[in-house]
């Protein structure tokens, strides 16, 4: 669960109740000041639930990771020698792991990896005084990172709370009329579209998006959709 703003302390006993043992995310790295102290640990919830718990710590190209005031890493990785290294430099359990999971392509877009980043990765293994890089599944890393642990003379570190992320603030409290009435205006901006378009009216999308912004302007995170401007020419 990689673009998520922030987790309840409750998530551990809701995902063992469904067998899941392993969790995965990234987003807590875009805290505003403080960077989580550990990127390999045991999450515990309020029962005392505990889930086997890895931060990904992919950087930007181009972003200095020596600089240790940022630390906000992406789910939407590039395979280079930077990213790689980088990578690996910055993750904070090196004495308990040295296996890292490395997320990478278009993910917002949807584009998955490029051809590019395929070649990337063959070319990076044989590179000297760079980490090796093998393409896995999710699972397939966390049953391997779970051995790690077992044979690992050094115990996981404990998280005993909520992943609060410093950042997207209030997102799922004092915003959910805000998110009702979002969509409200998605249905009633669709409808007055298509009232339009029956009518025989051209629709200039400029229009369109002059709205968006005017009625989004305090609500950037979940914007409303650009619909389409059809043209009907009688």
């Amino acid at each position: 669960m990689p673009d998520v703003f922030g987790y309840s302390w409750a998530l551990p006993q809701i995902m063992k109740g469904f067998g899941i043992n392993n969790f995965m995310t990234t987003k807590i790295s875009w805290n505003d000041t403080n960077r989580m102290p550990h990127d390999t640990f045991i999450w515990k919830g309020i029962d005392g639930s505990e889930v086997l718990t890895h931060f990904i710590t992919t950087v930007d190209p181009g972003v200095p990771y020596k600089n240790t005031n940022n630390f906000e890493y992406t789910y939407n990785g590039k395979i280079t020698p930077h990213t790689v290294l980088g990578s690996y430099s910055v993750y904070a359990d090196k004495m308990l792991n040295n296996d890292l999971l490395l997320s990478y392509g278009w993910g917002d877009g949807g584009g998955g990896p490029q051809r590019e980043m395929i070649e990337n990765m063959k070319m990076i293994d044989q590179l000297p005084a760079l980490p090796t890089v093998k393409p896995t599944r999710v699972d397939d890393y966390f049953r391997q990172l779970q051995r790690t642990i077992k044979e690992s003379s050094q115990k996981p570190a404990e998280w005993n709370g909520e992943l609060y992320l410093e950042f997207h603030r209030g997102t799922y409290t004092s915003q959910a009329r805000v998110k009702k009435e979002n969509r409200q205006l998605e249905f009633a901006m669709r409808d007055l579209e298509a009232r339009y378009v029956k009518a025989g009216m051209t629709i200039r999308s400029c229009i369109s998006n002059r709205q968006n912004s005017e009625t989004m302007g305090t609500h950037p995170m979940q914007p409303i959709p650009r619909h389409l401007a059809w043209q009907f020419d009688p």
